[in-house]
């Protein structure tokens, strides 16, 4: 299948054509029409973006060249195993960038007012999907961030990532 490839901040990143159907099925679920499953797609892909641009940067700090690829209802950093606390810097780095862009969303509910149906939307999942969604992501679960953290009985191991070469 086609994906879009771009770079983000140097960082390639892959996007294929599920990732969009699942952004619109998810806010057509929610029982959203029209121009408001759009509102959906973009806050909830930019999101996941921003969450592994979030492991990404981290994985970069570290000397690393990661790559994204967005796929689904979600998606993955690749990048070299790291040793134990660089890797767990890298899995708290995705849902630390959501939690800090539902910071920003906070602080900019108190001073923009509108009463635009769309922007009222978009700040709803901003505000919900970011800091709610990358704690939900430590769940230790497999294929969540948290997974691989629970496979070992000490709960934390070297590289720790889901995928061979070492992905979160």
């Amino acid at each position: 299948a086609r994906q879009l490839r771009v770079r983000v901040r140097g960082i390639p990143v892959r996007c294929g054509p599920v990732f969009f159907l699942g952004g619109g099925l998810l806010g057509w679920g929610s029982g959203r029409t029209g121009v408001l499953i759009g509102v959906c797609m973009v806050v909830g892909g930019g999101s996941v973006l921003l969450h592994e641009l979030g492991h990404a940067t981290a994985q970069r700090s570290f000397g690393a060249h990661p790559t994204i690829t967005l796929t689904g209802f979600g998606g993955y950093t690749s990048g070299p195993a790291q040793p134990r606390a660089k890797s767990l810097v890298v899995t708290l780095a995705g849902p630390g960038a959501g939690l800090l862009a539902g910071i920003v969303g906070a602080l900019l509910s108190q001073v923009v007012s509108t009463d635009s149906e769309l922007f009222r939307t978009a700040q709803h999942d901003l505000l919900w999907l970011n800091p709610f969604g990358g704690v939900f992501n430590l769940v230790p679960v497999r294929p969540l961030d948290g997974g691989p953290r629970a496979a070992q009985p000490s709960g934390w191991r070297p590289g720790g990532f889901r995928r061979p070469g070492g992905a979160v």
